[in-house]
């Protein structure tokens, strides 16, 4: 089937302004989160005020393969 051409037109201008709304959309929640500060998480420190050595662990559960 064939569109005429104002049809087309029309269509296309419907689909750019979608897309403008979509890409605004996209870059306000990308500026919300990029100005957000980053939460940072309290050391544990001992009586003396120095921080304890981070724990290693080892596991004895077999790999998945």
């Amino acid at each position: 089937m064939d569109m005429p051409i104002s049809e087309r037109r029309l269509n296309i201008k419907f689909i750019n302004e979608h897309l403008d709304v979509v890409r605004a959309a996209k870059e306000q929640s990308q500026t919300v989160t990029a100005n957000k500060p980053l939460i940072q998480k309290p050391g544990i420190q001992n009586r003396d005020g120095n921080m304890p050595p981070q724990p290693t662990y080892t596991s004895k559960a077999k790999s998945k393969k």
